[in-house]
């Protein structure tokens, strides 16, 4: 892909209902699914997590696929409000849909939150 054209849409992930935050239910891989992309899209990623549990949990996000060159690790800090994980990742697949993911050392207290910017 050689160039980006303007932003043509902001949307909310695919798994999020109406751009409500997505719950991380996994531990392990494959993680959560959090966005998924059609073929040919080009999607540039922000998302912010928020941990409601009483202890740090280390959040894994699995981009494209579930090997560790797919992934980044980021811990997120107990009830500290949101935190920057990915800002403006540009996600893209020529040939097949493309998914964001997510796992979490400790089920059910990360919740993700975001929008991506459909360039193509």
């Amino acid at each position: 892909m050689s160039e980006l054209i303007g932003t043509k849409a902001i949307l909310h992930f695919s798994a999020s209902v109406n751009g409500l935050g997505v719950l991380v239910a996994r531990g392990e891989s494959a993680g959560t699914p959090i966005h998924i992309t059609v073929a040919g899209q080009v999607h540039r990623v922000h998302m912010w997590a928020v941990n409601n549990s009483g202890s740090n949990v280390l959040l894994t996000i699995e981009h494209g696929g579930t090997t560790i060159g797919n992934r980044i690790e980021q811990t997120i800090t107990a009830r500290d409000g949101t935190t920057k994980v990915i800002d403006g990742l540009v996600i893209f697949s020529e040939d097949t849909a493309y998914t964001l993911a997510a796992f979490a050392a400790t089920e059910n207290v990360i919740t993700t939150f975001g929008y991506v910017e459909q360039l193509r």
